[in-house]
């Protein structure tokens, strides 16, 4: 049953190319990875994992490829395949990607894939990764700036303006980030308004917080003053 079950996958991954499901051939690859005949030949398991890595990292950003990067990161035979191992804690860590150093460091690499020899499908492959890349650039800007003119966020993405604004109004219309820009001042601002619910809970925190400090300061006034009357 295990050949049928490659089989099965392998055309899946066929299938689902014909619509760019990239998890759900990631998916395939990791099923066809597992399965005992090839994960006990290194030969084998090499090939496969090193798709499943290339095609969850062309998957878009949600959950469930978050979780499944996380896990692919986890499995002990990612050492054994650095440049693969490498691209995972690229795409996990919250730093910027240089996508043309990345496209240099890989080009060889992933073009020895067969999914890579086909000049079209290659293609189409590699305007994924990068769309991916400059998404994952996107939401690291989002975490740690509060806003950033449009000039310098676009050229933290190596990408003109007009590229710019198209990829993170794609990010914003899928609720990945929240970003509001303001073309006037030329300014793109990631810091969601608050409800009038959290504006009355940061209120009373202020509050709570002023009266903390006035009870301190009262108390470290009585001190003193006890203080001084037992010296006179």
């Amino acid at each position: 049953m295990e050949q049928l079950k490659i089989k099965y996958f392998t055309l899946l991954i066929e299938y689902y190319f014909n619509s760019n499901q990239f998890l759900d051939i990631a998916k395939s690859y990791q099923q066809i990875y597992n399965t005992p005949i090839i994960s006990a030949d290194p030969s084998q398991w090499n090939r496969f994992l090193k798709h499943m890595v290339v095609f969850i990292s062309l998957s878009p950003y949600d959950n469930e490829q978050s979780d499944l990067m996380n896990r692919v990161n986890l499995d002990p035979n990612l050492e054994k395949l650095p440049l693969y191992k490498e691209l995972v804690t690229l795409l996990l860590r919250q730093e910027v990607i240089n996508w043309e150093q990345l496209h240099e460091q890989y080009n060889a690499e992933f073009s020895q894939l067969e999914d890579f020899q086909n000049e079209e499908r290659a293609k189409l492959l590699w305007d994924e990764l990068k769309t991916r890349v400059v998404e994952h650039n996107i939401r690291t800007v989002a975490k740690y700036y509060k806003s950033i003119t449009i000039e310098r966020f676009s050229k933290l993405l190596a990408l003109d303006v007009k590229d710019t604004e198209k990829q993170l109004c794609k990010l914003v219309t899928q609720k990945v980030i929240y970003a509001k820009i303001n073309r006037p001042s030329g300014i793109v601002s990631f810091r969601k308004p608050k409800t009038p619910e959290q504006r009355l809970n940061d209120w009373g925190n202020d509050i709570k917080s002023l009266l903390n400090v006035v009870e301190k300061a009262t108390h470290y006034i009585q001190r003193e003053n006890m203080i001084h009357h037992l010296e006179e």
